[in-house]
């Protein structure tokens, strides 16, 4: 079995999704940080 989390990160290395989308679904966001851009997450909830 693959977790959410794990998934969200090959994809994100196959750049079929962004590491801002993958991050708003992810459980461990922390994961997800050093892909991001300065900025991406800015003024969402």
């Amino acid at each position: 079995m693959i977790t959410m989390d794990n998934s969200l990160l090959a994809r994100v290395k196959h750049n079929t999704i962004g590491p801002k989308e993958a991050s708003m679904k992810a459980a461990n966001k922390a994961r997800f940080a050093p892909r991001l851009k300065r900025g991406d997450l800015e003024g969402s909830h």
